[in-house]
């Protein structure tokens, strides 16, 4: 069965009307906020352009526009040998159709009102796919970086804001050195992502019983809700509610 793919809100160049144009060997799918244009040889992405600026934000690396690994652990992406790309504008919408021996991928770019989407189906041909990565990695300026959110694991933080001295070249005496910024520590971090603090509830709150939601049906198997359902978990850092777009488990 295809593997069917959704990341919303992708890239942060906010689109909003879309329209697709052909603009020499690009495609530009373009809205109110800005533009991101698609190279129309292998559909990679060239440039994102906030509406007013001039300079590309971020465009794809090496690998092209995504990367897949199959079951024996093989890695094909956009840019391998052997894979052809035919990309053509649809309406409103970019479709982008990878074809070799391995699988074939269509992805499809349109622009909504926080972001672009891109919505992929993969049909592998000989083995099954055990990953998928849409976008596949990006490459940016860290002088023109202003902050870079990130989450990291639940254990260490809420998140990272990085600054763009994180991503510049790093001096060989001392590669992996980096500053905290004062006030980094503590609840501040969380309230800088969050917009204020979390629900604080005591160390030793008793485990509580989980609920899913029924957003969680386009999002969890119907096995792992049903362990979900039956399990308790401690809870005792969770956001205020004003703080969550989707709720999948609660």
């Amino acid at each position: 069965m295809p593997i069917r793919y959704l990341m919303l809100a992708l890239l942060h160049a906010a689109i909003a009307v879309a329209s697709v144009e052909r603009q020499g060997d690009l495609f530009a799918v373009s809205g109110s906020a800005g533009t991101v244009r698609f190279r129309a040889s292998d559909g990679s992405i060239a440039a994102v352009v906030p509406s007013g600026g001039r300079d590309s934000v971020w465009q794809s690396g090496p690998e092209g526009l995504w990367t897949l690994r199959l079951r024996d652990n093989t890695t094909i992406q956009a840019s391998s040998p052997g894979v052809t790309c035919r990309t053509v504008a649809q309406g409103d919408q970019l479709v982008m159709t990878y074809t070799s021996t391995a699988a074939e991928v269509t992805v499809t770019a349109s622009a909504a009102a926080s972001g672009v989407d891109l919505a992929a189906q993969v049909s592998p041909r000989t083995q099954a796919a055990v990953s998928f990565g849409l976008p596949a990695r990006l490459r940016f300026v860290p002088g023109e970086v202003k902050q870079f959110v990130t989450p990291v694991s639940g254990s260490q933080a809420v998140g990272l804001a990085l600054s763009g001295e994180f991503f510049a070249p790093q001096p060989e005496d001392h590669p992996a050195g980096w500053r905290n910024q004062p006030g980094s520590g503590g609840p501040a971090g969380y309230a800088l992502l969050y917009g204020g603090p979390l629900d604080q509830k005591a160390d030793s709150t008793p485990p509580v019983a989980l609920t899913v939601d029924k957003q969680a049906e386009g999002w969890l198997s119907p096995t792992l809700a049903a362990r979900l359902r039956a399990s308790k978990v401690m809870v005792n850092r969770p956001p205020t509610r004003a703080q969550v777009d989707l709720v999948v488990v609660d």
